[in-house]
């Protein structure tokens, strides 16, 4: 419980998760499928922009890892189409040029009276400008790290970076603090061929 992974890039961070969570994930069931999961996970990544081999190798749209992804719960438009009337982003590039020191530029993506059967992984993102970097936190009820949290990091990568175009600042630290970290059984074997 309470680990933290430091890790410099996106890539990095994912293999580091992965790996954490395949060597000391608790095996539970969910429903009818068995998972590896661990608790109250927090993976900071220093420097989200800069590429590396990992990237480059798996996170392309011909790779077969990445295809087999297409239908992720789509946290775009919850953000940026908020219950079909607020862009989120928006608002938070207003509260920025209003006040660059704000504390209240938060995102959501609970639509509590639609999310009764399935409630998003990725409840909230927050940003924070200081030293004229964009901090980027985001919580998250539970994550398969193997299967989505490359994605999630290249949409927090990529709202951060929307903000920090308008301002001229840079992109800080992505921070992400996830409840259940898993990983499931049937994806062992994909994982130790690919990783």
């Amino acid at each position: 419980m309470n680990k933290v992974i430091h890790a410099q890039t996106l890539g990095d961070g994912w293999v580091q998760s992965v790996k954490y969570v395949l060597e000391n994930g608790q095996i539970i069931k969910d429903g009818s499928e068995e998972l590896r999961e661990c608790i109250a996970l927090r993976l900071i990544i220093e420097e989200p922009l800069k590429n590396d081999s990992i990237m480059s190798k798996y996170w392309r749209y011909d790779h077969p890892y990445f295809a087999k992804q297409r239908n992720m719960f789509d946290y775009q438009s919850r953000i940026k189409n908020y219950n079909e009337s607020v862009n989120q982003m928006t608002r938070v590039i207003e509260m920025f040029r209003k006040k660059p020191e704000t504390k209240s530029s938060t995102v959501i993506t609970l639509i509590p009276e639609r999310d009764i059967s399935k409630i998003p992984c990725l409840i909230a993102v927050d940003f924070k400008m200081r030293e004229l970097k964009v901090i980027t936190q985001a919580f998250f009820r539970s994550q398969d790290v193997w299967n989505k949290q490359p994605f999630n990091l290249k949409l927090l990568t990529d709202l951060c970076s929307q903000i920090t175009k308008e301002f001229g600042w840079l992109v800080g630290p992505i921070i992400l603090d996830v409840c259940s970290a898993h990983i499931y059984m049937n994806d062992i074997s994909e994982i130790n061929a690919l990783i």
